[in-house]
């Protein structure tokens, strides 16, 4: 049974170290759009991934290297693209939008490449159909975020995976200021920081593109348990994508020997790890990602050595608690990147936590009772954790030297 079992764990952290190099573990990649009705028309402003954009201006369009500067050629080629995986429809007829798009340009302040149109619908607005598979067909495939402000409403959809239509009927939502505003103290509380994206950054892309004014107040997330939900399997996603976290844990407890203690090593970098992702969230603290994704990695190094050099430490909580504090860090990448703003962060950064401690539970409960039976087996298991523990040190070295070279330009 030892044997069989070494074999199958040194052959999973294999297969890890080979998506190592595809994947950067707690680098999300998002696209957003922000849009925003007025009479019967619906501006978009897309703010896309950089890395999405040129990969396929440079399959597509360019067929060499795509300097940030040179985005704004390829205009004709992205209207082309967009109008044909983004359409609107209005009380099931479909709306106009024009030949070409309004504004396409690579925008500085915001690391985003940015996309402007509007859609023009021949009856008043009421139920609107938005249907996007403009991020599917992209080299980098990620998922399209997307915010549409009505009045004082604000409402967010999710095109991922199958799930590519919105579906949003206007008449029903709220007038502004039925919804009660985000709250003051909160504002208040952290008014000194910036806050990423603490209001939405393109209305006045929007509001050139209509020719109209918008609303003075703020819209306001009308279903901010939908976001909690859908931050709660984010969460569990990101976990059981998120290599280097379960190398992490499933390292750190190689060694550990009772329920007790494992309640105590979990807990400890459940509660670090999430510190400093409702820290950096909120942006209070942020720490570069160049800087966190290679001390990630070294701390799952630093936990493979130690799982050998010390296999019968009293605790291990201490180590726990301290590198918790760098993964919260870098757990942050997913919502900070998002640009989630006011009163969608809150529910998003509670829901988002929720999965990761969930999917943390799924992995680590059926494995420490796997190790549990194992450690009856005595020197077997040790060879067995030394083993692993090897695997796991070649794969984190592995990952600091790509992860160097990629932040640091190396």
């Amino acid at each position: 049974m030892p044997r069989v079992a070494l074999l199958a764990i040194v052959l999973v952290a294999s297969l890890w170290a080979g998506v190592a190099g595809a994947h950067s573990p707690t680098f999300a990649v998002y696209s957003k759009y922000e849009g925003t009705t007025s009479e019967r028309s619906v501006a978009f402003v897309f703010a896309l991934d950089r890395a999405a954009v040129t990969s396929l201006l440079e399959r597509d369009a360019a067929h060499h290297p795509v300097q940030l500067g040179e985005i704004a050629e390829y205009g004709a080629f992205f209207s082309q693209y967009l109008f044909e995986r983004f359409s609107v429809s209005n009380d099931g007829a479909p709306c106009r939008h024009p030949d070409a798009l309004g504004r396409f340009f690579w925008d500085d302040a915001t690391n985003r490449v940015v996309a402007v149109t509007k859609f023009v619908c021949e009856a008043e607005l009421g139920e609107l159909r938005i249907r996007s598979l403009v991020t599917h067909d992209m080299p980098v495939s990620h998922e399209l975020v997307g915010d549409l402000q009505h009045g004082g409403a604000l409402v967010r959809h999710f095109f991922r995976g199958d799930d590519v239509e919105a579906c949003i009927d206007l008449t029903s939502l709220p007038a502004s200021g039925v919804v009660e505003p985000p709250s003051r103290t909160l504002r208040n509380r952290f008014a000194y920081v910036t806050v990423p994206d603490q209001n939405r950054r393109y209305d006045g892309l929007a509001q050139a593109e209509l020719g109209a004014e918008l609303p003075g107040e703020p819209a306001v997330d009308v279903h901010p348990a939908a976001t909690t939900a859908h931050f709660v399997g984010e969460g569990i996603r990101h976990i059981f994508t998120g290599y280097d976290h379960v190398l992490f844990i499933v390292t750190l407890i190689l060694s550990v020997r009772t329920w007790r203690k494992l309640a105590i090593t979990v807990s400890a970098f459940t509660a670090a790890h999430s510190m400093t992702l409702a820290l950096s969230t909120l942006g209070l603290v942020t720490v570069p990602s160049r800087v966190v994704e290679p001390l990630i990695a070294a701390s799952v190094l630093f936990v493979a050595i130690d799982a050998v050099a010390r296999p019968k430490a009293s605790t291990r909580a201490p180590m726990a608690f301290a590198f918790g504090l760098v993964h919260g860090f870098g757990l942050s990448n997913v919502l900070r990147d998002l640009g989630l703003s006011g009163r969608a962060l809150a529910p998003a950064l509670l829901g988002f936590n929720v999965g990761v401690e969930v999917g943390q539970l799924l992995i680590v409960a059926p494995l420490f009772a796997f190790l549990l039976l194992m450690d009856r087996e005595g020197k077997a298991y040790a060879r067995l954790r030394g083993a692993v523990a090897g695997g796991v040190a070649l794969v984190a070295v592995f990952w600091i030297v790509v992860r160097v070279r990629e932040a640091w330009g190396g």
